[in-house]
């Protein structure tokens, strides 16, 4: 009772936009789980004849406490307030670090796995805005690609205080205020061409901040496909063919159900917008291989339906 009690309280905030609310939510999840399992607990209590209070209190307990510990972490996630923890640890560890420069050092593989629980956390935080419709999935995009582009260090003040840290550039540096202005523009820009629900998995396929090219003119791109992988109806793209199916694999990071033994021609007419860039690693992930590397240029089109096959090429 206490699970779905608490799942539940997830899936009906949709519109949880601030911590006092996401707290209310929790609230009433841990009251309303606990009564009903006050109320069965005293009913088949009655029904078999024993003592109402039997076994009470350790009932209600359990479900309430579990719609709490679920029904809590879920709204933190929503809400931001996890990764806002992570990152005021990180940020604390990386002021420290600019004061102590060689204790850092010493310490690189515990600062690189406080990046990685960073990472891990905003991917979990959008993988559950995006499944939730939450309007804010498009903050923690932003914020995660900023997490990859920060070179393994804890913390991400410019993710939660991008205008501050402009500011700040201007006073120190002009040059480097345009560029970190122009990094978020581009940020901004690709979401804004990717569908919301995609948005985690996209952020995740390219290495970077991907380039949003809107085509002049007619553009040929090429489709790695066989195995399970269909020909049509996929988003990814490349601009170039890879005549051996092992390097399309690799440089592509193709999932292991696609085999890439064909390649298919296909035409983008001209007006059409697209996302370009390399490819990440997804080595050691969930249905990819070791060779799944990455580092070749990808193309991701929102719409599948506008490329149209021109040929199968022959190997």
């Amino acid at each position: 009772m206490g699970v779905a009690v608490g799942a539940a309280a997830i899936v009906l905030s949709a519109g949880a936009a601030t911590p006092l609310v996401a707290a209310a939510w929790v609230a009433v999840s841990t009251a309303v789980a606990g009564g009903i399992a006050a109320a069965g607990t005293v009913g088949l209590n009655a029904y078999f004849h024993r003592a109402l209070g039997t076994n009470l209190l350790r009932n209600v307990g359990l479900s309430a406490g579990t719609a709490f510990l679920i029904s809590g972490a879920g709204m933190a996630v929503r809400t931001g307030l996890a990764s806002r923890a992570a990152y005021g640890i990180g940020n604390t560890v990386g002021a420290l670090c600019v004061r102590f420069p060689t204790a850092c050092a010493r310490a690189e593989v515990v600062l690189n796995a406080m990046d990685t629980v960073e990472q891990v956390g905003l991917q979990v935080q959008l993988a559950v805005q995006t499944a939730l419709h939450d309007p804010r999935a498009a903050e923690t995009a932003l914020e995660l690609q900023l997490e990859y582009m920060d070179g393994g260090a804890p913390g991400n003040t410019v993710a939660r205080e991008f205008d501050d840290a402009v500011d700040a550039a201007h006073v120190a540096s002009p040059e480097d205020a345009e560029t970190l202005q122009e990094v978020a523009d581009s940020i901004v820009r690709w979401l804004d061409v990717v569908p919301p629900r995609y948005r985690a998995s996209v952020a995740e396929a390219f290495d970077g901040t991907p380039e949003v090219v809107t085509l002049t003119e007619d553009l040929i791109v090429y489709r790695h496909w066989g195995g399970d992988a269909p020909e049509i109806g996929s988003p990814w793209f490349s601009p170039e063919p890879y005549m051996n199916p092992e390097d399309a694999r690799r440089y592509l990071a193709l999932p292991e159900y696609n085999s890439a033994d064909h390649v298919s021609a296909f035409r983008i007419p001209a007006g059409t917008t697209l996302l370009q860039g390399t490819a990440a690693s997804q080595a050691g992930r969930a249905n990819f291989g070791a060779a799944a590397v990455g580092g070749g240029v990808q193309i991701y089109l929102p719409n599948p339906q506008d490329a149209a096959v021109v040929a199968e090429l022959s190997r």
